[in-house]
């Protein structure tokens, strides 16, 4: 992840691209619903494959996978969009505890 990170905080960078593909990708396995595609005014060209089934995470997983990325230092480098895409995908599909946990 460090490294499709940084590659994201490269706004001209010949790969982007693909580390905004791959950051897509991951979101699909985390999250219960589909993330909205990269910023931008035109549609994807081609149709994306159907997603992948979505990983049946524990609360306490998703926050802990949370907390290790606020922690990374490439993780508060990346644009904001995509810094909210992670947090809604992780805690969005909280139960009632795992939200309490996250507010104490």
């Amino acid at each position: 992840l460090a490294f499709v990170f940084r590659i994201m905080t490269f706004y001209r960078s010949e790969t982007k691209h693909a580390a905004q593909f791959a950051h897509l990708r991951l979101l699909e396995l985390v999250s219960s619903s589909q993330p909205a595609g990269p910023p931008g005014k035109r549609p994807p060209r081609a149709p994306t494959p159907a997603p992948a089934h979505p990983l049946q995470l524990p609360d306490g997983a998703r926050l802990a996978v949370l907390a290790s990325l606020q922690r990374h230092p490439e993780f508060g480098s990346i644009p904001g969009n995509f810094q909210r895409q992670w947090q809604h995908a992780l805690l969005a599909p909280l139960s009632a505890a795992g939200v309490r946990a996250r507010c104490v």
